[in-house]
């Protein structure tokens, strides 16, 4: 009792609660300052500190977001360096590091605020213009970046010339998407060089070229869903000390008739244009919901398997979403929890009201919940305590990613991996959350996470993905576990 206690003892004991405070206060100021640094570095360049493919592909998604509803045109410019590589073989690559760092600084000078100049690395810079007043105003851009490089460079004591190719690809959000103008513009820089490097091409397609080709991909899309193009392959997560099922990932192909098989980074961008996300996922749902109930058919007396389904933001905005899982569950006759949602970090970052009440509403089916891609953003622990998850999936590769950089840079991006690494796995644990390292493509990876605290792994050399047959021929070679 404080009664007991004489006025230096209450002086001492007052002293180190302000101390116990003191040391809470600076190590969530620490905590806070590591999640900013790192989410900093996942969204630029480190060398220029111009933002980096992630972040330029953000707000290239959200200029044409902006386009879509007032009409402004949107340019891309992809940039690449002619003469790089000679500067690498004469000077040196700090020479070369130097070089990009000084056409950085001209070309973040050579923009207006409101626009974005990215490294998507080695030579290749890109620039995105949003909400222009015309369309011709993209060349005006073209010829600044060009101009600006037009002073030498003094690299080292040397006088270093530099010159740029430029492909510039100008559309809007009623007419193009964010793949595409990348693609166009990277194509028309190809272009320019071939003409004799130093210039700019516009990349051409008429209005009604692209509007007729949207209306096609629409139609497309629509058939792969109601024609049964759509397949399902389905990728196991072991423990990883003991290789026991957790439970198989749905992953979606289109067996498109001309194209041939597709993957989601081939035709997403397609039914996300074309606002069938929901669609899609929805199918998805139902038919992975009739998959376990035919596996429990085919195995009635083995543990059931579970399966998880990505979703996409338009999925968690659509207000059925309860509905269409209750509706696969009781007419499949399968248990709400043998079904997982996986949502990616960036979707639960773009909307977190709407993402925290569809979980909630997924949570009251019962069925698992899963954030993907889990260290890319900088969620917080309070906010990831929000979403009631079972699991946490990260990108376990990071620790293989930087095998074949140069000496200089490996030991670094290995140490910001590992940071990473380390920063998801503390987090998971301080919450109770396990943890999936997806991606595995390398078993020397494998020790070092289980060391960590990684519990789960999931990756092509451990298994890649299978079809439903598959799936139980895999699991009676496997055999108990």
């Amino acid at each position: 009792r404080t009664g007991d206690l004489g006025s230096d003892e209450l002086g001492r004991l007052g002293l180190s609660l302000d101390r116990m405070a003191d040391g809470v206060e600076s190590e969530q100021l620490r905590r806070r300052q590591i999640e900013d640094e790192l989410a900093h570095q996942a969204l630029h360049d480190p060398l220029t500190g111009l933002a980096n493919r992630a972040k330029f592909l953000d707000r290239l998604g959200d200029a044409l977001a902006r386009s879509g509803r007032s009409g402004a045109p949107v340019a891309v410019l992809f940039c690449d360096l002619d003469n790089l590589k000679t500067v690498n073989d004469e000077l040196g690559h700090q020479a070369g590091d130097d070089l990009l760092t000084g056409i950085a600084e001209r070309f973040r000078a050579s923009i207006r605020p409101s626009d974005t100049v990215a490294r998507f690395g080695g030579d290749e810079f890109v620039v995105l213009c949003a909400e222009m007043a015309a369309p011709e105003d993209a060349a005006v851009v073209a010829d600044r970046l060009i101009r600006s490089l037009a002073r030498p460079f003094q690299i080292h004591g040397h006088p270093v010339d530099a010159s740029v190719s430029v492909g510039v690809a100008v559309g809007s959000g009623s007419t193009s998407r964010a793949d595409e103008l990348l693609a166009d513009a990277d194509a028309a820089m190809y272009t320019a060089k071939r003409t004799g490097k130093g210039r700019f091409v516009l990349h051409a397609e008429s209005l009604d070229d692209r509007l007729a080709r949207r209306a096609r991909d629409e139609l497309e899309a629509k058939r792969a869903i109601s024609a049964s193009e759509l397949v399902l392959l389905f990728q196991p997560m072991l423990e990883a000390t003991t290789g026991k099922l957790l439970a198989v990932e749905a992953l979606v192909r289109w067996e498109h008739p001309n194209r041939g098989l597709l993957t989601p980074q081939a035709f997403l961008p397609q039914f996300a244009d074309a606002g069938l996300m929901a669609d899609l996922d929805s199918w998805v749902i139902d038919r992975v919901a009739a998959q376990i109930d035919h596996w429990t058919s085919v195995r009635p007396t083995g543990p059931p398997l579970r399966v998880s389904v990505n979703l996409s933001l338009a999925m968690l905005c659509l207000t059925e979403l309860q509905q269409v899982v209750d509706k696969a569950v009781s007419e499949h006759r399968i248990e709400p929890d043998q079904l997982l949602f996986e949502v990616s970090e960036s979707i639960l970052s773009a909307d977190p009201m709407t993402a925290v009440a569809a979980l909630d509403a997924l949570r009251t089916v019962g069925v698992g919940l899963i954030v993907d891609e889990f260290g890319l953003g900088h969620t917080s622990v309070e906010r990831l305590r929000r979403y009631g998850l079972e699991l946490v999936k990260f990108d376990g590769s990071l620790l293989g990613d930087h095998l074949s950089i140069e000496a200089q840079d490996s030991e670094a991006s290995d140490t910001e991996a590992r940071a990473t690494i380390g920063r998801i796995l503390s987090m998971s644990a301080e919450l109770g959350i396990e943890t999936v390292a997806v991606g595995i493509e390398d078993m020397s990876q494998v020790p070092e996470l289980i060391d960590a605290g990684c519990r789960y792994i999931q990756g092509r050399l451990l298994c890649g993905p299978l079809d439903g047959v598959s799936v139980l021929r895999w699991i009676e070679q496997m055999g108990p576990r």
